[in-house]
């Protein structure tokens, strides 16, 4: 829930005027006139024309990414949550599930 105040990281495979769009993700401050926090953007891989980032919101807003994707020139082809506050997707299998560890409970109680 947004009132968890959590980060939530994502890959993002674009299409579109991928020089610079780091920087340009990163500078967004403002949504279709919605303060928004800056994203922690990073290039995974890149190339003509497309690449693969890695970006981390805070707040999670209605199709937040896709639409800062937009603002920057860019086309989402693909989007995959990859971590949320503690807990990481890491070798889940699409449509698989496991349950969590005591410890990822812990921490969870604790945000």
């Amino acid at each position: 829930h947004p009132s968890g105040e959590v980060d939530k990281t994502y890959q993002v495979w674009v299409q579109g005027a991928v020089d610079g769009a780091a920087a340009r993700l990163e500078a967004l401050r403002d949504l279709e006139g919605e303060p928004i926090r800056p994203a922690r953007v990073e290039v995974l891989e890149q190339r003509d024309g497309s690449a693969r980032l890695s970006v981390t919101i805070h707040e999670g807003k209605n199709r937040q990414i896709r639409r800062m994707c937009a603002l920057c020139g860019l086309h989402v082809k693909r989007l995959q949550r990859v971590r949320e506050h503690s807990l990481c997707l890491g070798g889940l299998p699409p449509g698989k599930w496991r349950y969590l560890t005591e410890e990822e409970i812990t921490d969870l109680q604790q945000v």
